[in-house]
Formats: C-alpha cells, sequence, structure tokens
C-alpha cells in the first residue's frame, strides 16, 4: 500500500510529499519506525530523504497518533511469586488464538444450564493456591469473551509475523506456585436490568497447571552432573473447558505463563542500600558507553586500522574504561555448573564444534582461553563446516587475543566506580531453534543465578538489558527497584517471532507497564526518525541505543540533539570524544 501510494498517490491524485506530517507532527517514516514496520520505513527512504525537524513543542504526540500503553502493573508483593499470564501466544509462529469455542457445543452447555444463547460471557482467571481447586483463589483477571474471540478469528485470517496486537499480561500472586493451579471460569454476565437480583453464573471451567519452577533438592549436590533443564520456550499452556451442566468439552483456551519466584538473595527492606543503579543516567547528558567492552569483533576489512582486542573480555573493559566509557556493555551466560561467565553467541566456536555455553563447565569454558597461554593461535568458528555469521568471534586469530572471564572476575577486576551493562542472555524460542539448543535452565535458576554475584559484590553502578521480555519482567520482580532494568529491542531491523520484541511502540508500552527504567534500541530507526526518541522519552522512559552506526560522529551528534541517554559504541575513543567536543569540553587524552 505504501508503495502504491507512493507511486502514483492515493485515489490517483498527486504524489503525497513523504515529509507531510499528521496533527503529532510526525512524518510517515516516524511512524513506520516507530512501530517497526521495516518494509514500509524502507519504502519511504528510497521515495525521499529522512527530515530531522524536531516535533513541534507542547504537542503530546503520543495521544493522537500513537497507540498509549496499557495500565501499569501493580506493585510487587514482598516474598511471593508474580505469575504472568497471556492470552494466545508471544511466539508468533505458533498458530495459538487465545480462546475457541465450538459454537454447538456452547449452544447446548447454555441449554442445560437454562440460558439463552445470546449471553454475554467473560472469561475470568484465578490462580488457587489449594492442590485440590478449593476456592482460595487470589484476585482475578477479567477479558471480554466476544473480544478474544475476535481475536482469535483474526489471527486465523492473517496469521503472519507482525499483524497481532500486544495486550498486557495478567499479573497474578502465589505464596507457593508448585502446589497453585490456574483456574479459567467462562461465566455468564448478569443482566442486571431485567434481573436485578441476579448473579453471575459458571457456564464452563478449566483448570491447568502452572510451569516448574523448582529443581530437585539433590540436584545441586552432585558435582559434574548435568543439571536437569527444561524445554525452552515451554510456558505455552492449553487449557480445555468443560461445560458444568452437561461435562462435555466446548473449547480450549491457549495461553502462557511465566513464573518470577522471589530472589532470595536480596538483603531485606524496601530500600536496599546496595544497589546504586541511578548513577548510570547523568540528566541532560549522552554517556557513551563500550560496547562488549572496546567494540565487537568484525572483520579486519570492516575497521580498517583498528587494533580489535577480544570482546567481552577483562582486557577490552579496561580499555574502553581508559579511553572514557562511562559503563561496559558486556554479555552473561552461564556455564553447565551455574557459573556466569562473559560470552556473547550461543555456540561457543572456539571448540571447533557447535557447542552451547551451558554444556560446558567452568573449567572447559575457561580453559578455551588459559590465562598461562593469551596469545597462542587457536581454533575459530571459521574452522566449522557451515558457520553461522558472522565468521569473526571473540578471541579470534584477528584479534589481540584474551582469556575468558567470569562475572565475579570483571566485578573484582575493573574499579569500583565503572557501570555495568548486564546483558543477560536467555535464548528466545526462535534463537534457540536457529543453533540446536532445545533445552535451557529454568527461567528463575538462571537470573538469580546472575543476581547472586551481582548482590555478592562490592556495590557498584549497574543496569540489566535484555532481548527476552520474560527475562527483564524476572529482573524487575526480583530486584524491586535495587537496579533500574531495560529492555532490548531490534525495533523491527530483523524479524523476531515474539510479538514484544519487533517495535519501539511494544517495547515502550511494555516498559511502562511493567515499570521498566527503558528502551535499548537498535539505533537505526533512530538515525532515521530522530523524533521518535522524542517520543520514547516524553513517556518517561529512559533510551539507548545499539548498532554499527553509533560509529560515525554524525549519528552521536544526531543523538546528542535530540536527547538520547547512553550511546553504545565499538569505537569509545572516538565516540567520547565526538560528544565532549559537542558539550565544549576537549577530549581527553588516552594511554
Amino acid at each position: 500500500m505504501v508503495r502504491a501510494a507512493l507511486r502514483q498517490g492515493p485515489l490517483r491524485s498527486a504524489a503525497p510529499n513523504a515529509h507531510a506530517r499528521d496533527a503529532a507532527g510526525l512524518t510517515a517514516l516516524d511512524i513506520a519506525n516507530y512501530f517497526g514496520f521495516r518494509a514500509c520505513a524502507d519504502e519511504l527512504l528510497a521515495a525521499a530523504p529522512p527530515d530531522d525537524a524536531p516535533v513541534p513543542d507542547g504537542t503530546l504526540a503520543e495521544s493522537r497518533a500513537l497507540q498509549p500503553p496499557g495500565p501499569a502493573a501493580r506493585p510487587a508483593r514482598p516474598a511471593m511469586s508474580a505469575v504472568f499470564v497471556t492470552l494466545g501466544a508471544n511466539d508468533e509462529r505458533r498458530h495459538a488464538p487465545p480462546l475457541t469455542l465450538d459454537s454447538d457445543a456452547l449452544r447446548h452447555a447454555l441449554d442445560a444450564a437454562g440460558l439463552p444463547s445470546s449471553t454475554h460471557l467473560l472469561l475470568r482467571i484465578e490462580l488457587l493456591e489449594d492442590e485440590y481447586g478449593a476456592d482460595t483463589a487470589s484476585d482475578a483477571y477479567t477479558a471480554d469473551v466476544s473480544t478474544l474471540l475476535d481475536a482469535s478469528s483474526a489471527h486465523a485470517a492473517s496469521p503472519t509475523p507482525g499483524a497481532q496486537t500486544w495486550q498486557p499480561p495478567a499479573l497474578l500472586y502465589s505464596v507457593c506456585p508448585e502446589r497453585a493451579v490456574l483456574r479459567l471460569d467462562l461465566v455468564a454476565l448478569a443482566d442486571h436490568v431485567l434481573a436485578p437480583r441476579s448473579e453471575p453464573r459458571l457456564v464452563a471451567r478449566a483448570l491447568v497447571a502452572l510451569p516448574p519452577t523448582f529443581l530437585p533438592a539433590f540436584s545441586e549436590r552432585e558435582p559434574g552432573r548435568f543439571l536437569p533443564m527444561c524445554v525452552t520456550g515451554a510456558s505455552h499452556l492449553q487449557a480445555v473447558f468443560h461445560a458444568m451442566a452437561t461435562g462435555d468439552a466446548i473449547g480450549e483456551a491457549n495461553l502462557e505463563a511465566v513464573v518470577s519466584t522471589p530472589f532470595a538473595g536480596r538483603p531485606p527492606g524496601d530500600a536496599c542500600a546496595h544497589g546504586r543503579g541511578g548513577e548510570w543516567l547523568r540528566p541532560g547528558h549522552t554517556l557513551i558507553y563500550g560496547h562488549r567492552g572496546s567494540g565487537m569483533n568484525c572483520r579486519p576489512a570492516d575497521r580498517p586500522g583498528q587494533l580489535q582486542l577480544g570482546e567481552n573480555t577483562a582486557l577490552s573493559m579496561a580499555q574502553a574504561v581508559r579511553d572514557g566509557a562511562a559503563a561496559v556493555e558486556f554479555d552473561v551466560q552461564l556455564t553447565r555448573d551455574l557459573v556466569p561467565v562473559i560470552y556473547h553467541d550461543w555456540i561457543v566456536a572456539e571448540t571447533g564444534f557447535e557447542t552451547p555455553v551451558n554444556a560446558l563447565a567452568q573449567a572447559q569454558f575457561m580453559a578455551l582461553n588459559p590465562r598461562a597461554r593469551p596469545l597462542r593461535t587457536r581454533r575459530s568458528c571459521a574452522d566449522l563446516v557451515d558457520p553461522p555469521a558472522p565468521p569473526i568471534w571473540a578471541n579470534s586469530t584477528e584479534t589481540v587475543q584474551a582469556p575468558f572471564a567470569t562475572l565475579r572476575e570483571l566485578f573484582d577486576g575493573l574499579p569500583a566506580g565503572v557501570g555495568f551493562d548486564i546483558e543477560v542472555k536467555y535464548p528466545m524460542p526462535d534463537e534457540a531453534d536457529s543453533v540446536g539448543m532445545s533445552t535451557s535452565f529454568e527461567i528463575n535458576l538462571f537470573v538469580d543465578r546472575i543476581l547472586d554475584t551481582v548482590y555478592g559484590s562490592a556495590p557498584r553502578p549497574v543496569v540489566f538489558t535484555s532481548f527476552h521480555p520474560d527475562i527483564c519482567l524476572l529482573l524487575a520482580h526480583k530486584v524491586r527497584g535495587d537496579y533500574p532494568v531495560m529492555l532490548l529491542t531490534d525495533a523491527g531491523m530483523s524479524a523476531m517471532a515474539d510479538r514484544r520484541c519487533n517495535g519501539i511502540d511494544v517495547a515502550v508500552s511494555l516498559c511502562k507497564w511493567a515499570g521498566l527504567a527503558g528502551v535499548v534500541t537498535h539505533v537505526g530507526p533512530i538515525v532515521q526518525s530522530p523524533r521518535v526518541a522524542a517520543l520514547v522519552r516524553r513517556r518517561g522512559l529512559a533510551l539507548a541505543t545499539y548498532g554499527g552506526l553509533n560509529n560515525a560522529p554524525e549519528h552521536i551528534r544526531l543523538q546528542q540533539a535530540y536527547g538520547v541517554d547512553v550511546v553504545i559504541a565499538d569505537n569509545v575513543r572516538g565516540a567520547v570524544a565526538t560528544v565532549r567536543r559537542a558539550q565544549g569540553v576537549a577530549p581527553a587524552a588516552s594511554a
């Protein structure tokens, strides 16, 4: 439709002005970039270069052109587990409509209950703490059945990625999720006009257990043994409704349930003195973070004349600090024996095999780059028969090699004033499928082991980030404001299976609903439509960017002008010099 409009104009009128603005001051390109409509943005860019004129002051653009986020999440309850329930599936590859009902079976159930076929139904979801289904339910979540059926019909008519919108999940609480079940009731809405004293009538019910959140007690007392793992993306549940009057199955609901248990290692109290996350920002200033330390590794031809240090190593982190980075960004995963280590890719290509990080014990992982021989030549991803892209990895022969590091070593080895941007790497279902990771650690165990190291180390500025929305929800629930949590998004630059990961608009809505600190987005949409930065900041959210374009001084200056809080760059020294020149500060000499 965009292509047709650009070629001949709507209704065969003159071709539209690509820089025309709506009542909110936004161009078509701004809206395409905000919502992650990549193909539309590419067509608009081909028609005309972007326009950098600012949004008029005082215009609440989001109230006119953008869908507002849902209501804010309720405050976390101490010593209780949070249960996030999504109707349908976040994974757009899974054709799972939120609710399907057999019309004939439903009509028969309503007739048996003495209700007309036109009865308006509600879906009520409650969490039962009693394993026998007694009435010990917590507060409930209610949705309109007609709306859910319409959404299911839309899903069947348009199952393509990006066609469905994100809705906030139900948020329930449990004292003991291992013994809790979800109860889903189809309730006939009482007509208080025709029958003023009538009560809602229960038409059908479904019960489904929550995903397990615990490990056998013996599993961590057997060194060298594989810990039990769960199937990646195993939060999908299916509940079958049975009519209360007849017992017949009348339909089913598809849902996802993610349980966040309290973090036992957090010091007691609502205001933990350990957290110093507020120091990660400087209002009114654009800060430079070092991407994987002094920059991600790439082919020498892509960064000519620049010495590359092994990414995600202590050597690279220390150099980024010397070059003036306010913080260093790095990736954290768990080894087989639950040790947080610093590594970006799911597959440890230095082994010469397609071996995931979680299949190696700490000793095996660290032995790939031993401290006694940090400069030796070793195998890299180029040795694989079918190597995944890119072909250059941390500590390959094209970089100055250095030993791998654990998260504890970075906390102990870098100065306390250096901030950490800790990207928590937990595989999305499509990422796991692409590299053959069919199992992964239970998500609470995974997050808690990382938090054990953070809370067990000396305080420093820390911000948590993750591309996985569920990881962000768990972190926010577990740290309870001790550290800021930001959601990473590719903003439509590459398609993700999870509907929550394909647009800045969804990222903003999720952050506002969950109480997250802000969004870390691919820089591409911000460079093309810098007004998008203003839309994010107006929501009261921090904004950071990543991507290769952050190595160009003109793009850094543009982001400074539009109030981007953090620029994550590979060329740390050049980025810091650009920011300081724009602020009228002479660039500092680097050792």
